[in-house]
């Protein structure tokens, strides 16, 4: 669909094997065609065994940009794990509009949120990008130097490698 952008802003544990390797083509297809992929973290803190890791950041961790929830302080919560960025995810941190259409739900919004804030942020970069010269727009389009991106957005904040 010509998209440079995908957010996965969910986390399935168990997955039937085909599934697993149907997300796997489809998350592969999409690396190989260069469009950014965003996953929310598992949001399962230490509850999880550390060597275990959800879909779909198990299909391949180092072409994804992983994202988790940061509390009201800045920091990592304790509930996200494996992460390359925290944003905001908690509907206390969001404007009053936005958190009072999260209200009347009970799923946690957490990284899932934070997930969609961060491909948010990559596509107004992208955006911005073709404003400055189609040069700036390709180079944005790599993992590498989109991941170099948000560091520069985050210098005075805490980022995970």
């Amino acid at each position: 669909m010509g998209v440079h952008i995908i957010s996965m802003s969910w986390s399935i544990d168990n997955i039937d094997p085909k599934d697993a390797r149907d997300l796997q083509t489809a998350i592969d297809t999409a690396i190989s065609a260069g469009i950014l992929l965003f996953c929310a973290s598992d949001d399962q803190g230490n509850s999880r065994p550390e060597d275990s890791e959800t879909y779909p950041a198990r299909c391949n961790p180092s072409a994804l940009f992983r994202i988790g929830v940061a509390t009201r302080s800045g920091s990592q919560s304790e509930w996200a794990r494996r992460v390359d960025f925290i944003l905001p995810g908690q509907k206390e941190q969001l404007i009053p509009s936005v958190g009072e259409q999260l209200s009347s739900r009970e799923p946690r919004t957490a990284s899932s949120l934070a997930t969609a804030l961060g491909s948010g942020i990559a596509a107004l970069i992208l955006y911005c990008a073709t404003l400055n010269r189609k040069e700036d727009f390709d180079d944005l389009r790599t993992q590498s130097k989109m991941k170099a991106a948000f560091k520069n957005l985050c210098k005075s904040h805490q980022t995970f490698d």
